[in-house]
């Protein structure tokens, strides 16, 4: 959404509206890892959370050094997302049909 902002406000308020759902998508895998673990998993979970988040980090921040320009930083940050949303429809495609000769890639 923010590599869409066309000057200096847009791209402001854009960021504004994207940083509300943070703290939801930031607490919410802590609680309901707790919610569904039991006391032993608990906390080997939320280890694994933070520690997959703090590698997402500095990834990001490994990325932004080769990539400069913000909106291709965007684009390619977000990029995976919309290939899996992409293989999730052709998954859901070549299952509904009957046809063996389809291969993802």
């Amino acid at each position: 959404m923010n590599a869409f902002a066309w000057d200096t406000y847009s791209f402001i308020v854009l960021r504004f509206l994207t940083g509300l759902a943070f703290p939801a998508l930031f607490q919410l895998p802590f609680i309901l890892s707790m919610e569904f673990m039991g006391k032993s998993g608990r906390i080997f979970s939320i280890i694994m959370l933070d520690v997959f988040f703090g590698v997402a980090t500095v990834l990001l921040g490994v990325l932004a050094m080769f990539i400069r320009r913000w909106r291709q930083l965007i684009f390619f940050s977000n990029a995976p997302f919309y290939y899996f949303i992409c293989l999730l429809f052709v998954s859901n495609f070549t299952n509904s049909t009957n046809n063996n000769n389809i291969y993802i890639l």
